[in-house]
């Protein structure tokens, strides 16, 4: 398995990662559908791992016919 480096993603990385608008994050969160964001000072922003496991678990839903939210 590869080493997932750890790191803090701002929302702007975010969306350029999953290919969904801030917006979308954002509501995604409030449902649950999307990690909660961590708080940085003033800002947010998302550790690395858990926007990758996020996609990691659409990819094995896709795999397995199950839809995504």
């Amino acid at each position: 398995m590869a080493e997932v480096q750890r790191r803090l993603l701002r929302l702007p990385e975010v969306t350029a990662i999953v290919g969904r608008a801030g917006s979308t994050i954002r509501k995604d969160v409030a449902k649950g559908l999307f990690p909660k964001p961590v708080h940085v000072g003033r800002s947010i922003a998302w550790p690395s791992e858990l926007v990758q496991s996020w996609i990691d678990e659409r990819i094995a839903a896709s795999r397995n016919g199950r839809p995504c939210e």
